[in-house]
């Protein structure tokens, strides 16, 4: 029932991503907002999440030369630091928030993903040299960084034994069937995650990735709208779900999509030329007719600025 066009008349305030797959700086401020939003959502303090900053900092000072992948696609520039700490200060300001690290069960084994993610695989493989469910998980993660995605599949295998209920184990690997090109095994991982966290709108988007990329269009569709119509401000649902619609082949609303993608993004270029597809498809009369004049009235004002 949400409007598409809905949210838009703030859009040319967002920064743009051009790369679903490699992180912004718009794209990471997005989501510290997020996880700022999510931990006010739960009471909880971001003083964790400002010493993880900093030590990804340091990280990323170290590695000068050849940071490790995650480094490189998740930049780090010290206003990102000030902000978080600016967040602790006026939220914690005359309030008092749970700092309890009972609210982080199993810390050794997110810390052992966490180091995975930043550091060399080398390093990593070093440290990790058990068969306990954190030496598996942060192996399965270094092999899958080396591109021995068999290894680390079969490291994931003998982690789900262990933990069979952790949506995190099937998001590692839908990824590395993804990397794999088995697409089936990627949408099956991606569902069992999402019955372990159904409310997780990062696996959702996620999941509805491997879905269009495993030519589910319809599927696709669907779990791209509910992730934005609960976070509408969150930049790439649009431009999946004009994709999305292209690959069913429905047009309309593929270049209607893509136009809101383009708005998002402030590429009026591109805003202009998806509008002139749309109109081929929209007439007076179609469910979007109206809101694609809105749009164009955007285009304009755009141009005139």
């Amino acid at each position: 029932d949400r409007s598409p066009s809905r949210g838009l008349g703030d859009v040319y305030k967002r920064q743009a991503t051009s790369n679903l797959l490699r992180h912004s700086r718009a794209a990471e401020n997005e989501a510290d907002r997020t996880a700022f939003t999510l931990l006010n959502e739960t009471g909880q303090t971001a003083k964790g999440m400002v010493s993880f900053m900093e030590k990804l900092n340091n990280q990323t000072l170290y590695y000068s030369q050849l940071p490790p992948p995650y480094l490189t696609t998740h930049p780090l520039p010290p206003e990102r630091i000030s902000s978080a700490r600016y967040h602790v200060e006026e939220r914690e300001a005359g309030k008092q928030l749970s700092d309890d690290s009972n609210l982080q069960p199993d810390f050794e084994y997110l810390q052992a993903r966490l180091y995975a993610l930043t550091n060399t695989s080398g390093d990593v493989l070093r440290k990790y040299r058990g068969d306990s469910a954190t030496d598996l998980q942060a192996q399965a993660i270094a092999l899958a960084n080396q591109g021995k995605l068999a290894a680390s599949l079969d490291k994931m295998a003998r982690l789900q034994q262990l933990r069979p209920n952790d949506p995190y184990l099937y998001e590692l690997m839908a990824q590395a069937y993804i990397d794999a090109s088995d697409l089936n095994k990627a949408v099956a991982a991606y569902a069992k995650a999402l019955e372990k966290r159904p409310l997780d709108l990062i696996l959702r988007y996620q999941y509805g990735l491997a879905l269009r990329l495993n030519n589910q269009f319809e599927e696709a569709i669907a779990e791209f709208q509910r992730v934005n119509q609960r976070r509408p401000q969150w930049i790439g649902p649009a431009r999946q779900l004009g994709l999305a619609y292209g690959g069913a082949g429905n047009m309309a609303y593929s270049h209607f999509w893509l136009l809101v993608a383009a708005l998002e993004t402030r590429d009026i270029t591109t805003a202009t030329t998806q509008r002139a597809l749309a109109r081929q498809y929209i007439k007076e009369g179609h469910p979007l007719y109206l809101e694609l004049i809105r749009l164009s009235e955007l285009i304009d004002e755009a141009k005139e600025q």
